[in-house]
């Protein structure tokens, strides 16, 4: 039976919105692209929703706290699907529980009894280890590894090649920088950095 590819709007229109739109030109089977939604086409956009009923969209924008306000702006429409991208190389759980409006990128590996918010973007080959939790509006970024217990409370930035050891929990809108390795809690809204992973102090 012939599957007729499901037209899937972006929103955001910067680079990581590029990369997003190259995993649905990977998935022709499934997803069809069909345009950017910038900043200066909200309003137009949400005009032809309803106008056109129904329309899928995924957020290809890679700060946390402009994930959460561009989700928050639009889940409120009834008129849209948020889908999970999900690249065919990544893989799962067969338990894994996940929200929606996830995107999940080339090389990522995700285990068992996981248990995924929406609005995560799971950059190039991040791993996460059995039993984490991941909130709303987290950007994982390129050669993450999460360990087993992790929870991240949601709108964390962790940066490419940064570890997060297992057990620990990182609070809400804290930002990992990059190649960090995380021993200790990290409180809500702190950023770290180093190895092992330090409050970075402000000037």
């Amino acid at each position: 039976m012939y599957h007729i590819p499901q037209n899937v709007f972006i929103l955001g229109d910067g680079g990581l919105a590029r990369e997003v739109g190259l995993i649905l030109e990977q998935m022709p089977k499934k997803w069809q692209f069909a345009g950017y939604v910038g900043p200066k086409s909200e309003d137009a956009f949400l005009e032809m929703v309803s106008n056109e009923g129904i329309l899928s969209v995924i957020i290809g924008i890679g700060i946390p706290r402009i994930r959460r306000i561009v989700y928050d702006r639009f889940i409120v429409n009834g008129g849209l699907n948020f889908i999970n991208l999900i690249h065919p190389s990544a893989t799962f759980g067969y338990d894994a529980h996940l929200g929606i409006g996830n995107v999940f990128t080339a090389g990522v590996q995700a285990t068992t009894g996981l248990r995924i918010g929406d609005n995560n973007y799971f950059n190039l080959n991040v791993t996460v280890g059995h039993d984490a939790q991941i909130g709303d509006h987290c950007v994982i970024n390129p050669g993450v590894h999460i360990s087993g217990h992790v929870i991240l409370e949601g709108e964390n930035l962790l940066g490419a090649g940064s570890q997060v050891l297992a057990g620990l929990t990182i609070g809400r809108g804290a930002i990992v920088g990059a190649g960090a390795v995380v021993t200790k809690n990290v409180d809500a809204g702190s950023v770290v950095v180093g190895i092992p992973a330090k409050l970075m102090e402000r000037e």
